[in-house]
């Protein structure tokens, strides 16, 4: 069996990723049900009768399927997702990135260009109508200009029309916003909440709350009546 395991504090997150189940359990379950994956426990039935009947009615026992087959395709993208940059203005007290502060990376136009190259072009080998541009990453896409500037020219100078959508942290200037609507399809932009939320989740990287900034990126949106989604990351009490 396929079991992990993962700390939360004083309880552990354990899950089968091949059956897609998961559940919260104590140190005790955790010890008992990581015991089946690695010998530990001879046999399902072994365990304490409660918790056999338990994970048997959730169909945390069920053996692990089969794995996929491999695709007999050859992998063609139609999508070019650009990580534009490492780098980030916000801190967010979850976040995995380190904002590139050891070490700044950026995405130069000319590498962007080739991706967009290699989209476009096997969208037009699989005769598709379109191909699609998206700008994400674990840093802020906007902090990268001039490769965005670029990448979106060169994209809509393609023979197949170009849907192209970014994911932003939404601290723009008003020129920003206003360069986003006029030459993007749609923006998604990361906000955890109300003023208070955003700002202990989501501060600036001065330490500064964000949400005031974030507030007017979203009016300016409205105003401009523009195709924009909000994800937002809530964060578990335990």
């Amino acid at each position: 069996m396929d079991i992990r395991a993962m700390p939360v504090e004083d309880k552990y997150i354990l899950y089968r990723p091949l059956l897609k189940l998961a559940f919260v359990g104590n140190r005790s379950m955790a010890r008992l049900v990581l015991g089946l994956a690695d010998g530990r426990a001879e046999t399902v039935d072994e365990l304490p009768v409660d918790v056999r009947d338990y994970l048997g009615g959730i169909g945390f026992l069920e053996p692990d399927p089969e794995p996929p087959r491999p695709r007999d395709r050859q992998y063609s993208p139609t999508n070019a997702v650009i990580l534009s940059t490492n780098r980030c203005n916000l801190r967010c007290e979850y976040c995995y990135a380190g904002a590139g502060d050891d070490s700044p990376q950026q995405v130069s136009p000319e590498l962007a260009c080739q991706a967009i190259d290699l989209a476009h072009q096997n969208s037009v080998e699989q005769g598709r109508r379109n191909f699609r541009l998206t700008f994400h990453g674990g840093g802020e896409p906007t902090l990268a200009w001039e490769t965005l500037e670029k990448a979106v020219r060169h994209a809509r100078a393609k023979e197949l029309p170009c849907r192209i959508t970014i994911v932003s942290n939404g601290v723009l200037s008003e020129r920003q916003v206003t360069w986003i609507v006029q030459n993007l399809d749609s923006i998604t932009i990361s906000m955890d909440g109300g003023p208070e939320t955003q700002d202990r989740q989501r501060p600036l990287a001065s330490g500064k709350g964000s949400s005031d900034t974030v507030l007017r990126t979203v009016s300016l949106l409205d105003e401009y009546g523009y195709d924009y989604g909000i994800r937002l990351t809530a964060l578990s009490p335990w």
